[in-house]
């Protein structure tokens, strides 16, 4: 049997049961989610989205802060 478990590591349990994991590399492989044909796996965006809503939210702070009008 084949488990996919979703592990928030930015806690520390969380990087604890990674490093516990880690010690079985016979039994346990980390997958790493990637961009498929433009579809960016749940829970992930794509570097085109990351740029445009960076790129949004900058221009938000500017106008609301009097650098761009």
């Amino acid at each position: 049997m084949i488990l996919t478990v979703k592990i928030d590591d930015s806690l520390p349990v969380g990087k604890r049961i990674i490093q516990e994991l880690r010690s079985y590399p016979k039994v346990v492989k980390f997958e790493y989610p990637v961009v498929t044909d433009g579809v960016a796996p749940e829970g992930y965006m794509t570097g085109e989205e990351f740029a445009r809503r960076g790129k949004e939210k900058l221009k938000q702070y500017y106008k609301e802060n009097g650098l761009l009008e």
